[in-house]
C-alpha cells in the first residue's frame, strides 16, 4: 500500500509481533476485554531510523 502525506509518498513500514492471549483483564461496553503480552521483548539501538519534520532530518 502506498500513501501520501503533503504530497510525499512513502511505504508504511510493519513489524510483526508475537504475542500471547492472556485472561480476560475486564469488560468494555459490555464485551470481555482481554490483555495481549508480548512475547520476546525485541529492542534495538543499533539502528536509528532517519526521520524528517518538516523537510529537517533527524534522529531519534
Amino acid at each position: 500500500m502506498k500513501l501520501s502525506y503533503r504530497g510525499i509518498k512513502y511505504e508504511p513500514h510493519h513489524e510483526d509481533v508475537e504475542v500471547t492471549e492472556g485472561e480476560v483483564s475486564g469488560k468494555y461496553r459490555g464485551a470481555p476485554w482481554k490483555v495481549h503480552r508480548y512475547q520476546q521483548q525485541k529492542r534495538s539501538h543499533a539502528s536509528h531510523p532517519e526521520l524528517t519534520y518538516r523537510g529537517i532530518h533527524y534522529h531519534r
